[in-house]
């Protein structure tokens, strides 16, 4: 019989089908859970002012003013940690993408997409700027691999300085 008999080839697809199934809903499932996030803060940004201000009154009588300037520190805080959250993701994806130009990837712009999307997630650019520079490595570009890692070393480094510094902007932290 032949290496491709069909009968041979479908135990082993099999559990590679049911992995790629379960890869597949969990993209689903946070895509959706992404888009009911923007859903979500789209109303609360629409009806923001009078939700804060029912807010401040409801701490206000609650707890009193040390209860609402707990309140505003909270706010602030959240504030600063959604702005160096994004605007950190934002710097190391635009660092990557040029140092992805610069070592020559066709797809850089694209890869500084991912790198700001993992630097959102919290998970890091590591996760896109390691296959680049062991794809360089493979290709025979050994000295823009190096120059990848290091580039890409730097870039999450900085995220120990930067996303505190936006952080400290907006938060008496």
């Amino acid at each position: 019989k032949s290496l491709l008999d069909p009968a041979k080839i479908r135990p082993l697809l099999a559990p590679l089908g049911k992995w790629l199934l379960q890869v597949g809903a969990g993209i689903a499932l946070n895509a959706i859970t992404i888009v009911l996030a923007v859903l979500i803060a789209g109303v609360f940004y629409s009806k923001g002012e009078r939700a804060a201000y029912l807010t401040e009154r409801l701490v206000q009588r609650i707890g009193g003013d040390s209860a609402l300037e707990a309140t505003h520190i909270a706010a602030n805080t959240v504030r600063g940690v959604s702005l160096g959250v994004i605007g950190t993701a934002l710097i190391q994806a635009i660092l990557s993408g040029i140092g992805f130009a610069l070592a020559g990837i066709s797809g850089a712009a694209i890869l500084g997409l991912l790198c700001f999307l993992f630097a959102v997630m919290q998970i890091g650019t590591s996760l896109v700027w390691i296959p680049v520079a062991a794809w360089l490595h493979h290709t025979g570009s050994d000295n823009w691999a190096i120059f990848t890692v290091l580039w890409g070393l730097s870039i999450n480094i900085m995220d120990n300085f930067i996303k505190p510094y936006f952080i400290g902007l907006s938060s008496p932290m």
